[in-house]
């Protein structure tokens, strides 16, 4: 059976069961702290995004709405990767692609699907009126247990 959660509940599970974060490439020095802010001192309360398996090749995101002051949703298609199994944390996070700020985030779990399996997912978020030159950033990963 395909289950495919999203909102505080997901949250809250990935909350509880992982401290992974976002991360990216950066060059020597230092991080702004909007990058390195951990679940409890994060101020807009992100959903966390769970350490795993990256898979971003077997995900697409074939829509998204980036208006300030609105919800915004992305949405697409994943595919578990052959020999693969397990729960498929699919995030995407509105960004300032000046600095890297993350303005909104949603997270959104797709499990059950059988090695070879594609399914649709959707996210969704609120970006606050401030945003401005928003960029998307879409990851994947298969939930470490």
């Amino acid at each position: 059976m395909r289950r495919v959660w999203t909102g505080a509940v997901i949250a809250a599970a990935i909350t509880l069961g992982s401290t992974g974060m976002l991360t990216g490439c950066t060059s020597e020095g230092s991080v702004p702290a909007a990058v390195t802010a951990t679940p409890t001192d994060a101020p807009t309360g992100f959903p966390v995004i769970p350490e795993g398996r990256g898979i971003i090749t077997s995900t697409v995101m074939t829509k998204v709405t980036s208006e300030p002051g609105t919800t915004v949703v992305a949405e697409g298609t994943v595919t578990m990767p052959e020999g693969e199994s397990g729960a498929i944390a699919i995030s995407v996070s509105w960004v300032d692609p000046a600095t890297s700020a993350v303005y909104a985030r949603g997270v959104t779990v797709v499990d059950g699907l059988a090695a070879g399996e594609q399914s649709e997912w959707t996210t969704s978020a609120e970006l606050p009126e401030s945003a401005t030159d928003v960029a998307t950033v879409l990851g994947a990963v298969i939930v470490d247990e």
